[in-house]
């Protein structure tokens, strides 16, 4: 074991309470000390010899628990967008659920819905009406 790997392991009772003040959780803590090892040991090369150990692999702890709860923020926004009740939006979101339009069946559909769910909710209402049109002139040819 190099001396790197040596002082890394002296530091893990250290790196175990700072996730753990960090997560406020014991099972997180853990994890988050194993992705920081992990990311030490594999950035090794990137430590200047005679800095504070310590300090750097605080800095990577924290850069890490950053990143992640960044990711799980913007996993619960993507989420609570595509879970929207249809009707909560306006007309343009009851209208991507009707098949008929082929938005649902259409790979770039979704794309359209996303641009729907950008629009003001006033302005969403202008392009549903036109596509409600459409739709039960459709019904009426056919």
């Amino acid at each position: 074991m190099s001396a790197f790997q040596n002082d890394l392991q002296l530091l893990l009772p250290d790196l175990i309470r700072f996730a753990r003040m960090l997560t406020r959780n014991e099972n997180d803590a853990h994890d988050l000390v194993q992705d920081c090892v992990e990311r030490a040991l594999r950035k090794q090369a990137l430590f200047q010899a005679g800095t504070s150990l310590k300090s750097w692999t605080f800095t990577l702890m924290r850069n890490i628990f950053i990143s992640q709860r960044r990711r799980i923020a913007l996993d619960r926004r993507y989420v609570a967008g595509r879970t929207r009740q249809p009707g909560s939006q306006g007309p343009a979101f009851a209208l991507a659920q009707d098949h008929g339009l082929g938005l649902t069946d259409n790979p770039f559909g979704n794309n359209v819905v996303d641009i729907f769910a950008l629009l003001p909710i006033d302005q969403r209402d202008v392009p549903a009406r036109g596509e409600r049109r459409q739709v039960v002139g459709r019904g009426v040819a056919q």
